[in-house]
């Protein structure tokens, strides 16, 4: 070998060294970012909200854009309930329109829902349907998680007029997008959206009675309310009877919204109530006494600042009075309670 033929062949040597060196420390830097990488994503897809994709509302008996438009609603809503959506225009637009037509037009919906989430990257895959029947309007939608078809959170509501289909919507991803939450085990991203869960209002129709009426109610759930009152009577009349009251009034009570909107909208009411005073009529008394009240009505929330109540209960109530000579006796009837509450939410 000469020397010219031994040096090149040194240099060739060289040169793989120092490729495979290169090589084996790059494949020790992969190894370990991919060891960090595996560390990490548990932590950051558990810290991470959940994120939905949202496909186009089925319609029926309305006009065939109208499908995109509510589902676009919604998605903006569950958005601002905290959940990440993918948008139905959005899927068409990753998957393409014959794709996304495919998977969605399949007959079982729950192994499509595995296949687009999977497709997608996502958690769950909204699906619903909207129609008119009769007169009235009707919202049926849910969340089906993407790792195995399973119902994650559904919602049904029905409205008789068009313009309350919005509402519906809010109530939907209001209801939904916690309840998808917990069930992953993920948290809700932050948002600047949250619906007013207290109210304080006064009752200016019980004035005409001599009541003088404030109230304090708080959401506790989507559906249910606590509220409790406290009244003041300055010579109040009592119900079917020829007399006056002064005294205190408090009472505690729960209202149920079936709209999943509370503290706003149709609500079904009960309410304990305890009085204490003292009663003018043919002869003076003190009295202490209780009621059970039922009723209803319907609140609403304006710019999520204004309060309205309207509605009224009834029930049967008991007093037991103490004349001036020490006398007792026991009085029961009906009272009936209107109520026309003015205020404001927080």
């Amino acid at each position: 070998m000469t020397a010219s033929a031994a040096a090149c062949w040194l240099r060739g040597l060289l040169v793989e060294v120092d490729r495979r060196r290169r090589a084996a420390t790059l494949s020790r830097v992969r190894a370990a970012l991919a060891a960090l990488a595996l560390l990490a994503v548990p932590a950051s897809a558990s810290d991470a909200p959940p994120r939905l994709a949202s496909t186009r509302l089925t319609v029926f008996n309305l006009p065939a854009e109208a499908g995109e438009f509510y589902a676009n609603h919604l998605a903006q809503r569950l958005v601002l309930s905290g959940v990440r959506v993918v948008t139905s225009s959005e899927v068409a637009a990753l998957l393409g329109l014959e794709r996304q037509k495919e998977l969605l037009g399949c007959a079982d919906q729950q192994s499509c829902a595995v296949e687009l989430g999977n497709a997608l990257g996502v958690d769950g895959l909204v699906v619903g349907d909207l129609g008119k029947v009769g007169d009235r309007y009707q919202l049926n939608v849910k969340v089906l998680g993407t790792r195995d078809g399973a119902l994650l959170s559904a919602y049904a509501g029905s409205s008789s007029a068009e313009g309350e289909l919005l509402e519906l919507l809010d109530a939907a991803a209001e209801s939904m997008g916690p309840e998808v939450a917990e069930k992953l085990g993920k948290p809700l991203a932050p948002h600047g959206f949250s619906r007013p869960r207290n109210t304080v209002s006064v009752n200016p129709a019980a004035i005409y009675f001599g009541y003088f009426t404030g109230e304090y109610e708080r959401a506790v759930a989507s559906r249910l309310s606590v509220f409790g009152t406290a009244a003041v009577m300055a010579n109040a009349r009592l119900p079917f009877e020829e007399a006056r009251a002064s005294g205190v009034q408090v009472g505690v009570g729960l209202r149920y919204f079936p709209g999943a909107n509370a503290p706003a909208g149709i609500f079904a009411a009960a309410q304990l109530a305890a009085v204490a005073g003292f009663v003018t009529g043919a002869e003076e008394s003190s009295a202490m006494g209780g009621m059970l009240l039922v009723g209803g009505g319907y609140a609403f929330v304006a710019r999520n600042l204004l309060y309205f109540l309207l509605g009224g209960l009834a029930g049967p109530f008991v007093a037991r009075t103490r004349d001036s000579t020490g006398a007792e006796r026991t009085a029961g009837g009906i009272s009936i309670e209107p109520r026309i509450a003015l205020g404001a939410t927080f």
